[in-house]
């Protein structure tokens, strides 16, 4: 008899759970849009080299991909390796000249989010930025290349 109890009991706390995982909007999900590359990017806490480094890669991926009208994601996802990367090009009808030009804006832009997230103080954000647009554009996308091995 007392099995039977815990059972029943087991039953109705399941059955709770999932009436007020329903109740909580749970029966149904949309994954929340990703975030428009063309919005500045907020950098969080910065707390060393390598998380400068990862928040300069993730604004500098997000304008190339706003310059480049697409998202950041199949951006990324295109620099894999040098096949899926022309794929990407043919399909958005980008050329290298565009890819190079979409690789200086993304840079550009890194150093304008660092600046504007306080994580980069504004003089020396503006002679990266400045440094940056000098760069040759052919150059940026070569780095690009060699530092993900396609």
């Amino acid at each position: 008899m007392r099995s039977w109890l815990v059972l029943v009991a087991a039953v109705a706390v399941s059955l709770l759970l999932v009436t007020g995982y329903r109740i909580a909007g749970g029966g149904s999900y949309t994954p929340s849009k990703p975030a428009s590359p063309c919005l500045p990017r907020k950098w969080g806490p910065v707390s060393g080299l390598s998380s400068v480094e990862n928040n300069l890669a993730l604004s500098t991926l997000d304008g190339a991909a706003c310059h480049l009208h697409t998202s950041a994601a199949s951006l990324a996802l295109a620099f894999a390796n040098q096949n899926s990367l022309q794929r990407f090009q043919t399909a958005h009808g980008i050329s290298d000249a565009e890819l190079a030009a979409a690789a200086k804006a993304g840079v550009v832009r890194a150093f304008a989010d660092g600046e504007r997230s306080g994580a980069i103080d504004s003089t020396i954000a503006g002679i990266l930025k400045a440094g940056a647009q000098a760069l040759p554009a052919k150059w940026l996308l070569d780095e690009a290349h060699r530092l993900l091995g396609s």
